[in-house]
């Protein structure tokens, strides 16, 4: 998505002691970091102190977004910072449903992330990957919460069941569910969207601030 977006970015694969290191560098100059992505295919290795680095960033100004699939495992512990910020809480594990009930629907689906720059994204086609055992976590929206909700696991919900939320004025998404689950052809499509509209939020905080440079 980001090669497809021409876009300038550090990747540090599966290093996690190099996240940490580009996490705690305040970005390039010391500037700040745009866009920090954490996603998570394993269940290990972020989580903890990595979720204090990456609200720090938060406060700081950058974007993020967090695809984090074990949250009902951790949600007691940092990532509850970044949690109630959202406005969200963990509605319960997504667990061992059969492959066609792992559709995933738009949420009103009214949000520019659903349709900026991509069109007519639908995550109706799960790739089987993760055919047994944990899915992912369904979130719900906290009391007085603006978050927005973005896909759910059933088409005629839509406070909870969520799979991906966005908030902090459109400069936090947390993505609940593995990206590999869906096929590359719609699912790229979808972080495209997701990294777009951070990146704007990112932009339009600094601009507020009289903080963007030209």
């Amino acid at each position: 998505a980001l090669d497809a977006m021409s876009l300038n970015y550090v990747d540090v694969d599966d290093r996690i002691g190099d996240f940490k290191t580009q996490l705690l560098s305040g970005g390039p100059g010391g500037q700040g970091w745009d866009l920090i992505i954490s996603a998570k295919e394993a269940r290990e290795n972020v989580s903890g102190e990595y979720y204090v680095y990456i609200n720090d960033a938060l406060n700081a100004g950058s974007s993020i977004i967090i695809e984090e699939w074990n949250i009902d495992d951790i949600e007691f512990g940092k990532i509850g910072f970044i949690l109630g910020r959202c406005g969200v809480e963990v509605q319960k594990d997504w667990f061992q449903e059969p492959i066609e009930k792992q559709l995933l629907f738009p949420i009103n689906g009214e949000h520019p992330v659903h349709h900026i720059p991509n069109e007519g994204i639908s995550l109706t086609n799960p790739t089987g990957i993760w055919t047994f055992g944990d899915l992912g976590d369904f979130l719900e929206l906290s009391p007085g919460s603006d978050a927005k909700l973005l896909w759910g696991a059933r088409s005629a919900v839509k406070d909870s069941y969520a799979t991906a939320v966005v908030c902090v004025d459109g400069r936090v998404i947390i993505q609940t569910y593995g990206s590999h689950s869906y096929g590359a052809d719609r699912i790229v499509k979808m972080w495209i969207n997701y990294i777009y509209n951070t990146l704007l939020a990112r932009y339009q905080y600094l601009a507020a601030l009289g903080q963007l440079q030209p």
